[in-house]
């Protein structure tokens, strides 16, 4: 509930405050005490181009059907602590976009500072430790400032500072294999594109417009178009898991592609599990889809200290205690799991190497 008051809009931006650290979000009657003059008293007052509160309105309605679409979310917001908009199921698909602006004001009674000068101060502090596990990186030419991260993860995020306004947003997915419905599950790059989508949003809205920011071209090698991933993996799959039919996850106009088989009893499940992304341009990072892949392994290797494998891709890990391998060529990225009980490991991760060796022959 808006407190009473307050203009349309300055309780989201205080809890956006709340989450960037950030005091003396105000409005209504104290914002305009703090325009007002003192006897005598030199104060800061606004800036050219500077955006003010009331000029936001309500910051849940700046985000455009076409962004949510990026996710297959539609409006309208649930306004809790941010905006947020979700779609799906736990059990199966769930897809979540949550957004906070925040509009900062010139300051007057602490100290002596242009609302710019708090929107930068309050960036500059913002807390990097709570992204430290998700590679938290400095985005150059992306507004004012910015940070992004969750380099290895389905949760991405973004902080944006453009002149004294600053937008945080947050994308993840989640997929449960065994209980897939049919949904799209949305790769990196999608939850990428969705989050910087949402800042251009905001900050159109309140006419604080970035910057055009193109994705690079693709470089040579690179793979633009997904085939679906049961196609080649039948036969092998039947002879691996005998009895379980695959089952295609994404299969129409999905980022990635997923195949499965599994088989379970009241006594033991058995999984063979092969995901394929092709990682594209990104006008988020400005990087290639091969350094966006080459980053995502790298983040891989670090974080569950996987193995090497040799002759295998341009590069290839396996973490053998939960019996992945992970593949790159060029942008392409393969993924294979094996949980199969009473294989022997060294059959195992032959019969991965197999799998991801099929999938990439598609591609070339």
């Amino acid at each position: 509930m808006r407190p009473r008051g307050s203009p349309p809009g300055v309780a989201a931006l205080c809890t956006g405050a709340v989450l960037l650290g950030l005091t003396g979000c105000t409005g209504g009657a104290e914002e305009r005490q703090k325009d007002a003059k003192e006897p005598g008293e030199s104060r800061v007052g606004w800036q050219k181009g500077e955006v003010r509160p009331k000029k936001l309105g309500n910051p849940c309605a700046l985000v455009s059907d076409g962004t949510l679409a990026l996710l297959d979310l539609a409006g309208p917001a649930r306004e809790t602590s941010m905006c947020s908009w979700s779609a799906g199921s736990f059990e199966s698909v769930l897809r979540t976009l949550r957004v906070s602006v925040t509009v900062t004001e010139p300051e007057n009674d602490l100290h002596k500072a242009t609302a710019t000068e708090e929107a930068e101060s309050a960036f500059d502090n913002y807390p990097r430790a709570s992204f430290e596990d998700e590679d938290p990186r400095e985005l150059p030419g992306l507004g004012d400032g910015a940070i992004a991260a969750g380099r290895g993860s389905a949760e991405r995020h973004l902080v944006v500072r453009h002149r004294n306004v600053i937008v945080y947003a947050m994308a993840d997915t989640t997929y449960e294999r065994v209980d897939y419905d049919g949904g799209r599950v949305p790769s990196d790059a999608t939850l990428d594109a969705a989050l910087l989508a949402a800042a251009e949003d905001v900050f159109a809205a309140v006419a604080a417009p970035l910057d055009e920011r193109p994705a690079p071209d693709p470089a040579p090698g690179e793979v633009a178009r997904l085939r679906p991933a049961c196609d080649g993996l039948r036969a092998r799959g039947a002879r691996l898991l005998p009895g379980a039919k695959p089952t295609e996850i994404s299969p129409e106009g999905g980022d990635m592609r997923n195949c499965y088989w599994t088989t379970a009893d009241d006594y033991a499940i058995a999984e063979l599990a092969v995901e394929v992304q092709a990682m594209p341009p990104s006008a988020l990072t400005q990087r290639t889809g091969i350094a966006a892949a080459n980053g995502k392994l790298a983040y891989v290797t670090e974080a569950r200290e996987a193995e090497p494998v040799t002759g295998l891709g341009d590069e290839a890990v396996v973490d053998p205690e939960v019996n992945y391998l992970h593949v790159r060529r060029d942008n392409l990225l393969v993924t294979v799991r094996d949980i199969r009980e009473g294989v022997p490991d060294d059959q195992g991760l032959a019969d991965m190497k197999s799998l991801a060796r099929t999938v990439l022959a598609q591609y070339e």
